[in-house]
Formats: structure tokens, sequence, C-alpha cells
């Protein structure tokens, strides 16, 4: 899903998500149903409108809690909808009580930028560390 879905061969995530729908109920594997119902809501974030994308993404975060997944739990539904409106040009307009969980520390600046404190950005960003090297041999092969 993932591979097609970047892409934008939807037809053949959908085929995979599917195919991971028919493996989930026929092993009773029930997080492989949250994962096919992320997919279908990043289907819709390309494909739809901006409110039917927030409330296919939150529909879809409904599905972590409890999932024994707090990696995903924490941060990824606020993240998500910051994704959503800068992809749709909306205000990023995010919920200052936000759990952003691991995500905190790269969404801060942007935030502090959204407000106008771009010198409290900057001096948050040149504090960041760089992303891991294997990242950029994945991405770039180098």
């Amino acid at each position: 899903m993932q591979a097609r879905s970047a892409v934008m061969d939807f037809s053949g995530a959908d085929r995979h998500a599917a195919a991971v729908d028919g493996l989930g109920r026929r092993y009773e594997l029930p997080l492989a149903g949250l994962f096919t119902h992320w997919y279908r809501a990043l289907r819709v974030a390309e494909t739809g409108t901006f409110e039917k994308a927030e409330a296919a993404c939150r529909a879809a975060a409904a599905g972590l809690d409890g999932a024994g997944m707090p990696g995903l739990e924490r941060g990824l539904l606020p993240l998500t909808l910051l994704c959503l409106r800068m992809r749709h040009g909306e205000p990023y307009g995010s919920d200052p009580d936000a759990d952003w969980g691991p995500h905190e520390p790269w969404v801060t600046p942007l935030r502090l930028l959204e407000d106008g404190r771009h010198t409290e950005a900057g001096k948050l960003l040149r504090k960041l560390p760089d992303p891991p090297r294997v990242c950029c041999r994945r991405l770039f092969g180098t």
C-alpha cells in the first residue's frame, strides 16, 4: 500500500489494501484493518475535500486508542491534521493542547513561524538533530 501510494497508484494500493483486509480476517489480525483504515484516510486526503479527509483521519485515529501502538497513538492525529491543512492550503490552527508525542520537536518551530515568532523558530530549528544518515541513503541513494 505504501509503495503504491507513494507513486499515486491508488488502484494498486487498493488491491493491496483488500488483500491485507482479507488476510486480517482470515488470520484474525485486527491491527491489519487499522493500517488499511489509515491508508483509506490517506487516499481521501489525496483525492477528496479537506472536510472529508479530516473526518476520515479522525475516524482512523479512533482505532488507535488501546491498539498497543503508543508510537502511533501519541501525536499521529495532530501531525496528520497539520499535514492535511498544509496540503489543502488551510490555516494550521492546531490545538494548543494537542499531544504531538515524539513529533513535537519538529512541529514546534512551524507553529512558532505561524505565530510570527521567527527568531524563536530559527533557534529551535538549529537545535534539531540531523536525520539519521540511513534515512537519506534510502531516500536519495547517497
